[in-house]
């Protein structure tokens, strides 16, 4: 399994200032054998291991796990900060805080310019390829990530990949990695066949109270998550976000999943009770759920198969052994080496909320079972 990436949404391109490559650190080629490439071809001409790494892109999560913590990135994108530390990673690191603020255009991955990060002296600026020119010009040690989107896991992959070898971590890179290969594919024994079930159509979107449902395409990782869950994606031929009520009526997904990340947070209590959607199989089946938090959004390596299996526990209660919350727990004593407690736990899967959904009391700790 190759990780994916939340891949960052292009609002505009501003030309970015370039200053005298006389003004910025020194360069030094990496002395690694054979040379290091970033996504693009480029070579990486910086000492390593990176000690001082600026992060613009949403792999902060990642390279938590490859770096294991965040004792040599040097300053992130604060919204990707901000967002980790709301959540149990961010309980599994408390030093994020150390992070500095790698200065932005607005709440965005833009880069805002060279000046700035030259005061920081970074050994590794990794952004998109996009806004890396200005960035190279000043003689910055810019790390450039790419995306294919006719291929985005192989991207992903390679992502993954250059941020080991930045790191030089790569045994734990390798290792993390078929970690996550070996829980995803213990989860195919018990997957009912593609022939013996109908595969729930899923509807992953976010709600709120003026516009109703906004289905989230194009820009997120889900599709192939909840393929491999066992669902399939009730939008993957939508162009745009918003559904109005004729649109969600016809396509009448047998699940809907929230995204509470977007900030919007109904409950699916609240949606059961709105007498415009009664007639969906998801409301009438009560099959609405709020999405885990993990680590800000578990799109990660690491928590990409936990984020599977809770989703095929749901589609197929009665084919699925009941194994998320241990695996849950066992991947972040492995992974993060923390000890994630109970409460914890429940918090992190909205327990509360989702309670009043069909199925879910399987997630509860053992011993309060009924």
């Amino acid at each position: 399994m190759a990780t994916r990436f939340l891949v960052a949404t292009l609002f505009f391109i501003l030309p970015l200032t370039a200053l005298a490559v006389s003004s910025a650190p020194p360069r030094v080629r990496s002395s690694g054998s054979p040379p290091l490439h970033d996504m693009t071809g480029q070579p990486v001409v910086t000492t390593l291991p990176a000690k001082r790494a600026v992060i613009f892109p949403r792999i902060l999560r990642n390279y938590l796990a490859i770096d294991q913590g965040p004792d040599h990135i040097l300053a992130a994108t604060p919204s990707y900060v901000r967002e980790i530390q709301r959540t149990l990673l961010g309980k599994a690191y408390p030093n994020l805080s150390r992070i500095g603020s790698a200065v932005t255009l607005g709440d965005s991955v833009i880069p805002a310019g060279p000046e700035q990060l030259l005061l920081l002296k970074p050994d590794a600026v990794f952004t998109w390829s996009w806004f890396a020119d200005g960035l190279a010009a000043a003689g910055l040690p810019v790390i450039e990530l790419n995306v294919d989107f006719r291929d985005a896991e192989a991207s992903d992959l390679a992502a993954w990949r250059l941020m080991a070898a930045v790191t030089e971590q790569n045994p734990r890179a390798v290792a993390l990695l078929a970690r996550a290969r070996q829980a995803e594919e213990s989860l195919h024994p018990d997957l009912p066949p593609a022939t013996a079930a109908k595969r729930p159509t899923v509807l992953y979107a976010f709600a709120n109270g003026r516009d109703g449902l906004h289905a989230l395409v194009g820009d997120h990782n889900l599709p192939s998550a909840i393929e491999h869950a066992g669902g399939t994606d009730a939008a993957a031929s939508l162009l745009r976000g918003q559904l109005d009520l004729e649109q969600l009526l016809q396509m009448n997904p047998d699940v809907i999943f929230l995204d509470w990340s977007s900030g919007s947070h109904r409950t699916p209590s609240e949606l059961y009770a709105e007498p415009a959607l009664s007639s969906l199989s998801a409301v009438q089946h009560r099959r609405i759920y709020i999405l885990p938090q993990g680590g800000a959004g578990m799109d990660n390596v690491n928590e990409r198969p936990l984020l599977e299996r809770w989703m095929a526990e749901l589609f197929y209660p009665k084919d699925m052994s009941r194994k998320f919350r241990q695996d849950f727990k066992d991947t972040y004593r492995d992974v993060y080496h923390y000890a994630v407690s109970d409460d914890a736990l429940d918090a992190a899967i909205h327990l509360k909320e989702n309670l009043t959904s069909a199925g879910f009391d399987r997630f509860l700790r053992p011993a309060t079972k009924p």
